[in-house]
């Protein structure tokens, strides 16, 4: 931040820079002159050495390898089974640990009592997923896991979410048939790929797991106050900016616009690749091709 008066000239005289310039290029032509005697002087002395930061680095990447195999092996087994093991164990602890962190709060006696409705489509979700673990009929599975998604359809029903109902129904109607063709082109579980009885044990410890985590998480959520700053908000602005009074709507087409353009997305998706398995034809006079 201060003015600082500069002095150019070609010629400053024999001063401490010029001597350390002449020291640094003589240095430099007496090691290039003897380039062959250094050079086999650091060989003898690395090779007597215990370790060093060559040999080392090698040590930590063979090192690097071997894990990222062993954790290749782990992890990326070919088995579906195991990766969604894997996955849905990771969420049901990341879950109970949140819940453990944070205290969890339940109180019963704040629930709206249950209807015979609501009962029946419970009944019907259970019905179906126990039918779904039980069968040994794959069309049969298939379709048990059908009636389990169109209760969750259901369930939005009941409780208002209209256009989640419609866009569960639809997925989940396309995706029973895309499964069906699929699935029935498949073999039957053999060998290491049948989960034996330990691993259906597994199975039900992990589900059940994940089932309460999730119930209990949701129970909580309930138990708290809710924050209506974006529902103000939301009944605040439909008309003044949206220009329309069926609040629900306003939503859907114009704040939450890109949502609900996903969901189309997604009916339509699901629709064309049903389209489009339904209208697969093998052509004539050729046999099974395992490409086709």
């Amino acid at each position: 931040g201060q003015p600082v008066e500069v002095k150019l000239a070609l010629w400053h005289g024999i001063n401490v820079p010029l001597v350390l310039s002449l020291v640094t290029v003589a240095l430099g032509l007496t090691f290039y002159r003897a380039r062959h005697v250094i050079a086999g002087l650091l060989v003898r002395v690395d090779d007597a050495l215990p370790i060093t930061a060559d040999r080392s680095y090698d040590r930590i990447l063979d090192g690097l390898k071997s894990l990222a195999a062993w954790q290749t092996q782990l992890l990326q087994s070919g088995l579906l089974r195991r990766y969604m093991a894997i996955t849905m164990a990771t969420i049901a602890g990341a879950i109970i640990a949140a819940l453990l962190h944070g205290g969890v709060r339940v109180s019963p006696g704040t629930w709206a009592p249950v209807s015979f409705i609501e009962w029946t489509v419970a009944a019907l979700i259970v019905v179906g997923a126990l039918v779904a673990i039980r069968t040994h009929s794959i069309l049969t599975a298939i379709c048990a896991l059908g009636v389990v998604g169109t209760g969750a359809a259901l369930v939005f029903l009941l409780y208002g979410a209209v256009d989640v109902a419609m866009t569960q129904l639809l997925v989940e109607t396309l995706v029973i048939v895309m499964i069906s063709v699929a699935l029935l082109r498949l073999p039957r579980f053999r060998g290491a790929a049948h989960p034996g009885r330990g691993g259906r044990q597994r199975d039900a410890v992990l589900s059940i797991a994940l089932g309460v985590a999730v119930t209990v998480t949701m129970l909580a959520v309930l138990d708290g106050s809710l924050d209506r700053r974006v529902t103000d908000f939301f009944e605040a602005e439909s008309v003044v900016s949206a220009f329309g009074r069926n609040v629900v709507n306003v939503i859907l087409v114009d704040f939450r616009a890109l949502d609900t353009l996903g969901e189309i997305a997604v009916v339509a998706v699901a629709g064309l690749g049903a389209y489009g398995m339904i209208k697969l034809r093998r052509r004539p006079g050729r046999g099974a091709d395992p490409e086709e």
